[in-house]
């Protein structure tokens, strides 16, 4: 875990994104009868947040180089 830890920021922001988008895409395949969700527009979403991930990291990159 400290071997994780003493990455780059790019590199966590990667794992983390990793690994919240394999958690998300478990729930959605496992309940998506259950909720409603249509596996045809799964990977397009995953593709939005996993881009949306990178915009938010790189933002919060700039704004802590500032102070």
């Amino acid at each position: 875990m400290t071997q994780i830890l003493n990455q780059p920021w790019y590199v966590r922001v990667f794992l983390w994104m990793v690994f919240a988008t394999s958690i998300f895409g478990l729930f959605i395949f496992l309940f998506h009868d259950w909720i409603g969700y249509d596996l045809k527009r799964f990977w397009s979403d995953i593709y939005v947040g996993v881009f949306t991930g990178i915009l938010a990291s790189g933002v919060m990159n700039i704004s802590d180089k500032k102070k």
